[in-house]
């Protein structure tokens, strides 16, 4: 071992776990030294539950990523540590205490100082906002960050808002995250006018975290501000007001549209929007209020409007309604005429159910399309090897031999009692897959789709 040189010792010692690193010290200098190396740890995470944590931040030059949970209980070593993070995740779910965004604050502060920290993630239920107006300083006074992501709920009234003195002033951040209500609005906008020319991600609202928040922004400045970013390639948010300035924004190639009100001033808006962004290449339209009606007919005239200029380069589409809670008297097909307006269309994400879907299929409506998923609000209670076998799937997969279907179903072949299919005895390695695609091109032949591993995937001949 004494004849191979040390960067192939720090290369086998990146793998090596954290309590054998600390005995490797104990070995011989040349170890203790090599331990100690950045290029040991710059890869490696560290969470607040790990045992080791005050050991690793006493004695690791650096970490890829920090995870705390605050306030800190058992160890306070990071307000001390030396050791640099890029990645710094700080989560007060569990927390009681009136004053943790002072401590958050200072970890900030004290990692920014160290000179590596790149990204920020910040998770905390509710945050007085009186703490949020010391956080959000420090957030925006942070240099150099390249990626910051806020879930925050601010408690407390609204007046005055923080003023953010110390703000950064030289353009650093890509990637931005936070939920879009009023309380969190003067940080937004802080954020989005500093880090106007360097952004290339904007996600300005996420219902997942909270699907009771629908809110509708009243901010009238956020569509040109964003419409002026020069690199802005992807963006995620709700209706906005005046969303058709977006279309200005030449660099943008992704949207996807949280589609939480049908006011009509907002649905004319985000229409002229889709109408003339040629630009776009995936869109995604996520119809996200149940109490919208019809909820359907909201995503279809949005879909319409995508493909009404006839000149769309739009290649992925995905239309989808994750709070309904029943295909009953529901329909979310776009009408062919949408369809074969969209030249370049090579994925189709869409809820509905499939014998609603697959005869709109055709290598006229939809020539370029390659992967077809069909999302039901519900699963089919039917088989999905009975389905495989099914003539819709057999006459769409023929008319269209490079397509492939994605479907998912409540169960994989039938239980008790069998089907036709299923009592024949074929494809039982398919027995028992909910997820299932189906593809008719020769399988030896090289597919340009990913057959990802997530769903069991099957070639029917036809």
């Amino acid at each position: 071992m004494e004849s191979l040189p040390d960067d192939v010792l720090l290369e086998v010692m990146q793998y090596v776990a954290v309590p054998d690193l600390f005995a490797c010290r104990l070995v011989c200098k040349r170890f203790l030294d090599l331990v100690q190396h950045g290029d040991v740890w710059r890869l490696r995470q560290l969470d607040e539950t790990d045992p080791w944590m005050c050991t690793v931040l006493r004695l690791a030059p650096c970490l890829e990523e920090m995870r705390l949970a605050l306030p800190l209980k058992r160890c306070h070593t990071p307000f001390t540590t030396k050791c640099a993070v890029a990645d710094l995740a700080l989560d007060f779910r569990d927390s009681d205490t009136p004053l943790d965004a002072v401590q958050a604050a200072f970890v900030i502060r004290h990692q920014a100082a160290l000179g590596r920290l790149k990204r920020i993630e910040v998770s905390y239920l509710e945050l007085p906002y009186f703490e949020w107006a010391v956080l959000s300083g420090t957030l925006a006074s942070t240099a150099g960050l390249e990626a910051l992501q806020l879930d925050v709920r601010v408690i407390g009234s609204p007046a005055p808002a923080p003023v953010l003195h110390g703000a950064v002033s030289t353009a650093s951040l890509e990637a931005f995250f936070c939920i879009l209500v009023p309380e969190l609005e003067p940080f937004c906008r802080c954020i989005l006018t500093v880090h106007s020319a360097t952004l290339h991600v904007v996600t300005l609202n996420d219902h997942w975290r909270d699907q009771r928040h629908y809110s509708t922004t009243t901010a009238t400045w956020l569509a040109p501000r964003l419409a002026g970013m020069p690199n802005l390639t992807h963006l995620q948010c709700t209706l906005l007001p005046g969303m058709e300035a977006l279309a200005t924004c030449s660099s943008l190639r992704s949207v996807r549209i949280d589609v939480q009100s049908n006011a009509p001033e907002l649905i004319r808006g985000a229409a002229a929007f889709l109408r003339h962004a040629t630009q776009l290449r995936q869109v995604c339209l996520l119809c996200i209020n149940p109490s919208i009606h019809p909820l359907s007919d909201v995503g279809k005239d949005l879909v319409v409007a995508l493909a009404s200029s006839g000149k769309s380069r739009v290649m992925q589409l995905s239309i989808s309604y994750p709070n309904k809670n029943s295909d009953a008297d529901f329909s979310a097909q776009p009408p062919v005429e949408a369809l074969s307006s969209l030249p370049v269309l090579e994925s189709l994400s869409i809820t509905g159910l499939p014998e609603e879907v697959l005869p709109g299929i055709s290598p006229t409506t939809t020539p370029a399309l390659r992967t077809l998923a069909i999302c039901p609000v519900e699963p089919p209670k039917g088989c999905a090897h009975a389905w495989m076998h099914s003539d819709a799937v057999r006459a769409v997969l023929s008319l269209n031999p490079l397509l492939h279907i994605k479907l998912s179903f409540s169960k994989g072949s039938c239980q008790g009692e069998l089907c036709q299919w299923c009592s024949m005895g074929c494809h039982r390695d398919m027995w028992g897959f909910k997820r299932i695609a189906v593809f008719s091109h020769d399988p030896s032949v090289k597919c340009l789709q990913n057959h990802s591993d997530d769903r069991f995937w099957i070639h029917v001949s036809h």
